[in-house]
């Protein structure tokens, strides 16, 4: 048995699964099984990739270390990022 990551690109972004089979799997194989109503004239992608023994018994396990959010602009950790508020008038709303 071997095992798959399916990626299912549609136009609400991607949903992804994992899935095991005998045989490298088709597409329609995998839209029947899984219920994925796949519209590849709407410009969605069924990717598929396989996963070795050594990724599924050894995954990859990722240490978080200090910085690494600030490793990048995005991710730091600034008063810039909030979410602008408003605060209603004195008196009411």
């Amino acid at each position: 048995m071997n095992l798959y990551i399916v990626t299912h690109t549609h136009a609400y972004g991607s949903t992804s699964y994992l899935v095991s089979s005998d045989a490298f799997p088709t597409a329609k194989q995998i839209a029947r099984e899984l219920a994925i109503n796949f519209e590849p004239g709407k410009s969605e992608t069924l990717e598929i990739d396989s996963l070795s023994e050594e990724d599924y018994r050894h995954p990859k396990h990722l240490n978080r270390l200090e910085g690494d959010d600030e490793e990048f602009d995005e991710f730091r950790d600034d008063e810039s990022d909030d979410i602008p508020t408003t605060t209603p008038p004195e008196g009411g709303e």
